[in-house]
């Protein structure tokens, strides 16, 4: 019995393993020249993507050694580093063979200016990244912030809600973005109270009669649920008020159905 295993074992079993041994060792000989050969020492970093963000600060955030080797260079820490770039929104790095390393990224687009202390640059996730300076763009929606939360993470849903309402006011045929003041967003509303505050033109320029002024400004308050019932039943009102000659103050659509309409003196 054991005779028949020893023979097995030297038939079968110690071929694979020194097949194994070999290829364990070859593979490690392969890394070690990979990462030594002056032929793939980096020649070129390449940003791939054309956009907003200018190339040569891209190139500062990678900080890629000049003759670095490509397989020794962490891809994980230079996408990490060039992410910092404000306008960054997210970047991929991979290598190209046998000398090249390739940057593409995505750039951030401003959806709306939060005003918090300074002015940021707010984007489609309700997450600011980019401090205004002077000679920056104005022409986004204003959101502004009353109250405060424990975490970054609230604060930037409520932003995300708040990009939500603008995005869905935006498809009604009745709003016009010169109607739109600015956005309150209240973040220690107590339940029942209104968390979204947004400050409109009225009439509205898409039913403003010929030879009217769009001159008042009154306030539409939203809760947190799913701003297209909200914003059909504004709609609903909005019509109502202008063909009747009436100037709201303000319309509170967070209570549900129920709309409540205080009207101007």
């Amino acid at each position: 019995m054991n005779s028949r295993v020893t023979r097995t074992f030297l038939l079968i079993g110690l071929p694979v393993a020194l097949v194994l041994v070999a290829l364990i060792y070859g593979g490690m000989e392969l890394w070690s020249f990979l990462q030594t050969s002056p032929k793939f020492a980096v020649r070129e970093v390449e940003v791939v993507t054309e956009g907003v963000v200018d190339k040569e600060m891209i190139l500062r955030r990678a900080a890629i050694p000049a003759g670095a080797n490509i397989f020794s260079l962490d891809l994980e820490e230079i996408r990490e580093r060039v992410e910092k770039e404000p306008w960054v929104h997210s970047a991929t790095v991979v290598r190209s063979i046998p000398n090249k390393i390739q940057i593409h990224y995505r750039a951030q687009v401003p959806r709306a200016i939060l005003g918090i202390g300074s002015m940021y640059y707010l984007n489609s996730e309700g997450a600011p990244f980019y401090k205004i300076q002077k000679g920056d763009s104005l022409n986004f929606p204003l959101v502004q912030v009353e109250g405060k939360l424990k975490n970054r993470e609230g604060l930037r849903e409520r932003m995300e809600a708040a990009l939500r309402i603008l995005d869905t006011m935006k498809e009604s045929s009745v709003f016009s973005e010169k109607d739109l003041g600015d956005m309150t967003v209240r973040l220690d509303a107590e339940d029942g109270a209104a968390p979204y505050l947004l400050t409109l033109r009225f009439p509205p320029k898409g039913l403003l009669k010929k030879g009217g002024q769009t001159n008042r400004l009154y306030s539409v308050s939203f809760g947190s649920d799913v701003p297209g019932p909200q914003v059909k039943r504004w709609e609903a009102v909005v019509r109502h008020l202008v063909q009747q000659g009436k100037n709201p103050r303000l319309i509170r659509l967070e209570l549900g159905k129920k709309v409540v309409v205080k009207l101007a003196r």
